[in-house]
């Protein structure tokens, strides 16, 4: 009676070892690319995206006749400071000191105005503020820059949360 002795390699030594090594390598190179390629991909979307806001906050314009000398004048929805209303007479006060009178009442202006931005907010039966130049609150009126804005009794509800 002989015995056979079958002597196998060691694991390290077969094919099989092999395939899951190259497997295991295989792997970890199609993560590091994706990886990589998602947070390259995650950053043009930021960037591109960050670019269409821009974009699209640079384009808001109003479009303003100017009754002083009858000229239409294209104003950034952005660089309104407030606008006055005298009767049916708007002066819209801007950013860099400029005033653009046209003749309109505050309330189609309003109106307009918030079809293009949510930071308009009337505060007086004269006053229309951008939320976003408010230097100051206080119980009667606002500040804006160096501007004193008047509170309207029926408007302070729907300013006392506004700072």
């Amino acid at each position: 009676m002989t015995k056979s002795f079958l002597i196998e390699p060691f694991f390290v030594q077969t094919i099989y070892f092999k395939l899951i090594i190259i497997g295991i390598i295989c792997l970890l190179a199609f993560l590091f690319f994706k990886v990589n390629v998602l947070s390259y991909n995650k950053d043009v979307t930021r960037k591109f995206i960050l670019l269409l806001i821009s974009k699209l906050k640079q384009t808001k314009k109003i479009q303003v006749k100017n009754i002083r000398d009858g000229s239409l004048v294209n104003v950034p929805i952005s660089s309104i400071q407030y606008l006055r209303s005298d009767n049916n007479h708007i002066i819209v006060h801007l950013e860099d000191g400029q005033c653009v009178e046209s003749r309109i009442t505050l309330k189609v202006v309003l109106k307009e105005l918030n079809k293009l931005s949510d930071d308009f907010l009337q505060v007086h039966r004269s006053y229309i503020i951008n939320r976003g130049k408010i230097s100051a609150k206080h119980s009667q009126f606002i500040m804006l820059g160096d501007d004193k804005i008047p509170i309207g009794r029926v408007y302070k509800k729907d300013i006392s949360n506004l700072i």
